[in-house]
């Protein structure tokens, strides 16, 4: 067995821990939600792919099949096979169907060599892979596509999901690029990270495999791919004449059919920036230089100095990304200091740009579009300080308890034998109290998905920053419950 695929087959894990590692520590309770995202999002990029009831479906990378199940469940197939690489793990998920009581004959589990899908030709209707082969090395992963095209029927469709190569840099701040490469080279059991690019999987879909009905998807984190073993090359005619997302954030906006030229790609910044102005930018930031003003006016009135962080948000999006690098807290400011390299999409001047060629439901656009101009508000005196220390205590309390918290995960864990995608908080809680401090202090850890950087003391405040749209995740919002009860 390739060293990749060992961190999938741990035989001595609990299935409770393999439940907490493998879906990045969301709580057993939220995958339901979770697999219906991957299915929906499926849907909603290639929808002429979905099979028809009666169908027989394959999902690659199965693990514990929860979303085979929520497949099985929406699509009504005839049999539903969940490939997996990984003896124990197939194992787990027999058990872990036998724990939520679900028993439905049409769910099966093939157990997978790495080459060849012991299936024949011609023999299954829909492929899909889902938060898997981005674990899997290339090699592999071209190869699966070749026998994808083989197992597929005529009529047949396969959609898979992996990661760009637009989230090496955020990825890099958890899991540095060098540290990932090495754990490879070193054939480390860890979960191994790989990115791709669309015009890599452009060609090597169309050049190699010679797949047909080709459609690919880039976005900010991941990259989605869909074809079939007949008909047009490319489902889009217009597909091989786009540029993937990094070339396009670097130049103007590449329609479809109409892509960017050398000359736009090495756009001068400034030039850059100036051609990304365009009239509902102007104004939309004129509007909230006007409500700043105002906001600054009432404040002095009433001899309240503090500041919003609504002005800094206002000053980037119309100053653009240098005007950005320069922002700075002032003192007694409300704000926190900002690490400008961090900011997400949101918060960059061309948010615009980026939303458009994101592929959203219309209700999805709209929040986010109202998310990015509304941007944030902040209530002074909302929270109560010794409510905000309970919440830092509960944090806090991750670390210093020594009874485990069932469920819990803690998540970039530097352990004395190296990075550790994800701790359950049971093996933390059996180190050494001196020992786990240190390794907190070294640890850019995180719980969930809130970041605690610990480069100096966190500031408590007695008054909370609120975003206009979305809630908090429900394990945040259980751990806030916990410390208030």
């Amino acid at each position: 067995m390739h060293a990749a695929f060992k961190a999938w087959d741990r035989t001595r894990e609990p299935l409770e821990t393999t439940e907490l590692r493998i879906h990045d520590g969301a709580p057993p309770t939220g995958l339901v939600e979770r697999s219906n995202w991957y299915l929906d999002t499926l849907v909603h990029l290639f929808p002429w792919s979905i099979p028809k009831k009666g169908a027989v479906m394959m999902e690659i990378g199965s693990g514990l099949g929860h979303v085979m199940q929520a497949a099985s469940g929406r699509y009504s197939p005839q049999r539903m096979i969940g490939l997996d690489v990984a003896p124990s793990m197939i194992e787990k998920a027999k058990v872990r169907l036998d724990r939520d009581r679900i028993s439905d004959p049409r769910l099966e589990f093939l157990l997978y060599d790495g080459v060849t899908i012991p299936l024949p030709n011609n023999s299954v209707d829909y492929v899909y892979s889902v938060a898997a082969l981005q674990h899997v090395p290339k090699t592999y992963v071209y190869n699966l596509f070749l026998e994808i095209k083989r197992i597929l029927a005529p009529t047949g469709f396969c959609a898979i999901h992996l990661l760009s190569c637009n989230n090496i840099r955020e990825h890099s701040r958890s899991v540095p690029f060098a540290q990932e490469i090495g754990s490879q080279l070193r054939n480390e059991g860890t979960h191994w990270h790989h990115f791709y690019a669309f015009d890599e999987l452009l060609t090597v879909l169309a050049d190699g495999v010679e797949a047909k009905h080709i459609d690919i998807v880039d976005g900010e984190v991941s990259i989605w791919a869909s074809f079939a073993k007949v008909g047009p090359v490319f489902h889009r005619a217009k597909l091989p004449n786009q540029l993937h997302l990094a070339r396009v954030n670097k130049g103007s906006v590449a329609r479809e059919g109409a892509p960017s030229s050398s000359s736009t790609y090495w756009l001068n910044p400034r030039v850059a920036w100036l051609q990304g102005l365009s009239a509902s930018r102007i104004v939309r930031g004129g509007a909230r230089r006007v409500r700043i003003a105002a906001h600054r006016i009432r404040a002095a009135l009433s001899g309240d100095t503090r500041v919003s962080t609504t002005d800094f948000r206002a000053a980037a999006d119309v100053g653009g990304s240098h005007a950005t690098n320069n922002l700075h807290a002032p003192t007694g400011s409300d704000a926190w200091p900002q690490e400008n390299a961090m900011l997400p999409w949101y918060d960059q001047p061309d948010w615009s740009d980026r939303l458009q060629r994101m592929r959203h439901r219309p209700d999805d656009e709209s929040m986010l579009r109202k998310w990015c101009q509304d941007g944030y508000v902040v209530v002074p005196e909302l929270v109560a300080s010794d409510l905000i220390d309970a919440f830092v205590g509960e944090i806090e309390d991750v670390w210093t308890r020594d009874d485990p918290i069932e469920g819990l995960a803690v998540s970039d864990v530097d352990l004395d034998d190296g990075h550790h995608i994800h701790v359950p908080h049971g093996e933390l809680v059996r180190i050494d109290p001196a020992q786990r401090q240190r390794i907190k202090e070294i640890s850019n850890w995180r719980v969930g998905q809130y970041h605690l950087i610990y480069s100096r003391r966190p500031q408590r405040k007695s008054s909370i920053t609120l975003a206009s749209a979305g809630s908090p995740r429900p394990f945040l919002r259980a751990r806030v419950n916990r410390a208030t009860a």
